[in-house]
């Protein structure tokens, strides 16, 4: 399986997993033409999109989707905000139950922010079981076992944003959006701590904010946290989703 990141920051947010018989599209936060660029077939051989909530730095091109003809899955909010829940190619998705792409299963959790949120657990026989969880203060639910691949936010880290508060760089108010919307890289570590993660072969850390992260120390203390293959979702970056680390 290979992941492909076209967007891990609040500029926007899309990542493509491309395995043999088909792409799953996680996100849709940038423009339509760049999706579109950067599959080698354009849409043919689409399976899907999966969604997480309706900021546009994750959904600004949902609708154009639609319009395309591509299966959308997302919770209701995300079509409602867009007047497109009447859609026939929108399909509203529930926490806790199951949806097929192709070979892809998806199954969505309920996650804290600002606007109704989700994560996914999506498995793929090429993959094993990835979960994937941004825009979120932290997880409430227990996570399954047998995870293969963890696709986490570590947004920002608390010293970092105090710094740059303190120095004026950025408004205090930003504190608390972030702590109630956002996951800060100790919340990652002691979730990450938290998990069965005897299987897991790779961590891919997503969403850092430009000016209150520190991708070589989040990736270092990440991995020294798990003991695992960590890397970071920089645009641009491929990974391969083995079931064995690389």
């Amino acid at each position: 399986m290979r992941l492909r990141v076209l967007g891990s920051s609040s500029e926007g947010n899309c990542y493509l997993l491309e395995s043999r018989s088909g792409v799953l599209i996680v996100e849709a936060g940038v423009p339509i033409s760049v999706m579109r660029k950067s599959l080698e077939n354009g849409f043919n051989r689409v399976l899907g999109v999966i969604v997480t909530h309706r900021h546009g730095d994750h959904a600004k091109s949902v609708k154009d989707l639609l319009s395309s003809g591509i299966r959308v899955l997302a919770p209701h909010d995300v079509f409602i905000s867009i007047d497109a829940d009447q859609d026939p190619c929108a399909k509203p998705i529930s926490a806790g139950k199951g949806y097929r792409l192709g070979e892809f299963q998806v199954v969505p959790f309920e996650v804290k922010h600002d606007v109704p949120c989700v994560g996914y657990i999506i498995i793929h026989p090429e993959m094993g079981r990835l979960l994937f969880v941004t825009d979120t203060m932290t997880i409430s639910q227990r996570m399954p076992r047998h995870l293969s691949q963890i696709m986490i936010e570590t947004n920002y880290a608390d010293d970092i944003l105090e710094r740059n508060i303190e120095s004026g760089a950025m408004p205090i108010a930003m504190r608390k959006r972030l702590m109630f919307s956002h996951m800060e890289l100790g919340t990652a570590k002691r979730l990450l701590s938290r998990m069965d993660l005897s299987e897991v072969c790779n961590i891919v850390l997503i969403h850092l904010s430009s000016s209150n992260s520190d991708e070589e120390r989040f990736v270092r203390e990440v991995a020294v946290q798990t003991g695992k293959m960590v890397y970071a979702a920089d645009e641009g970056r491929e990974f391969e989703l083995s079931l064995e680390p690389y």
